[in-house]
């Protein structure tokens, strides 16, 4: 990776790039410190210390989205080919190749625990073959190798379209974690709404961070937070000891971040968004 771009450049760029709501009507620019961390975060699929992120910062398109990864390119924060998936509203920025890396190894090691967190459910549990998802893991990952032949060839950053057989059948929670790369994904039936059994369950959350010196003197940034019920820790003690593994060497891999730590507490909470 090249010299670090300013901090005031990465914040000047964010404003002008993800700026959301009618043109016309003016808007409140993103705090710096949101700034900071949205070029942290992107950072992090870049350093290949995990397949996605899941854009929340604003409301901002994926057309916007694309000009602001444009602009980082510029500014020589990116290295890699990053690219734009959007899905039901929600967008993703994301490295094909490493996504279709992350959908295979579910396939094939199983290293990813599916956890049926329904509505009609008593307690939490390990999803049977009733969640579909080595079916549709499968179908992604044909898509993906379609579109990486075609558009995908083309300079990044690209905007990525999942055929509608595919994105229709997604339960996108479950999707979304699979391809933040997490370990453990929760799913659910979605005739039920996105309410589930997780309400006052004891959840054991892990999360990762690290000093990032290529955005900022002394910052910190999370790479990754996910929650397990605490009940199915042995029934996913595998997959998160793979995953401990796992991001222990992708993070000797790289040189964007240091200083990694990893934290683990217990919670409940009365209700749990999805």
């Amino acid at each position: 990776m090249s010299a670090a771009p300013p901090a005031d450049l990465l914040v000047s760029l964010a404003q002008q790039c993800l700026q959301a709501g009618p043109k016309k009507k003016k808007t409140k620019r993103l705090p710096p410190s949101v700034c900071l961390d949205l070029a942290a975060q992107i950072l992090v699929v870049d350093s290949g210390l995990k397949p996605a992120y899941l854009y929340d910062v604003n409301c901002a398109g994926p057309e916007q989205i694309c000009l602001y990864l444009d602009g980082l390119y510029a500014a020589g924060l990116l290295t890699g080919a990053l690219h734009v998936l959007p899905l039901d509203g929600s967008v993703l920025v994301l490295s094909v190749d490493r996504a279709i890396l992350r959908l295979e190894e579910l396939l094939l090691k199983d290293t990813v625990a599916i956890v049926d967190v329904s509505l009609s459910r008593s307690a939490p549990a390990i999803a049977g073959p009733e969640s579909g998802v080595r079916e549709l893991t499968l179908d992604t990952v044909a898509d993906l190798r379609i579109w990486r032949s075609g558009a995908g060839r083309d300079k990044p950053p690209q905007v990525i379209s999942l055929s509608e057989a595919v994105r229709s059948r997604w339960n996108l929670c479950t999707l979304f974690g699979i391809l933040l790369g997490y370990p453990a994904t929760y799913w659910f039936e979605r005739d039920g709404g996105s309410d589930s059994c997780l309400s006052m369950v004891p959840l054991r959350v892990r999360a990762v961070s690290a000093s990032c010196p290529a955005i900022a003197p002394g910052f910190r940034a999370q790479i990754c937070s996910f929650s397990v019920p605490d009940l199915l820790t042995p029934d996913t003690r595998g997959a998160v000891d793979c995953w401990t593994r796992d991001m222990q060497e992708k993070f000797s891999q790289q040189l964007a971040f240091t200083d990694i730590s990893l934290s683990t507490e217990t919670i409940a909470l009365p209700s749990v968004a999805l």
